[in-house]
């Protein structure tokens, strides 16, 4: 737990909030429905720096050394911006 690594909470009160998690069945299930996130800032600094669409990632990705795929995969295109989206 982040807050016990930096000193901000004893060893005891650690095992206490690890416990209480436990209860809660929080450890192996969120508490609340996370839905899932897409990359949105890659993308953009992708476009802001080398151009829009699947030109600007070509370019991006000869640039990274990376193959195109690997690149729109970390940070993947929408219709609107020249790859066809996975719906």
């Amino acid at each position: 737990m982040r807050c016990g690594q930096l000193g901000l909470i004893d060893p005891a009160r650690k095992t206490s909030l690890f416990k209480q998690l436990s209860a809660r069945g929080w450890r192996k299930n969120e508490p609340v429905r996370v839905h899932p996130e897409s990359p949105a800032l890659l993308a953009k600094l992708i476009e802001h720096r080398f151009g829009e669409g699947m030109a600007g990632y070509r370019r991006a990705a000869d640039a990274l050394g990376l193959p195109v795929f690997a690149l729109a995969t970390l940070a993947p295109l929408t219709k609107t911006k020249g790859l066809p989206s996975n719906s």
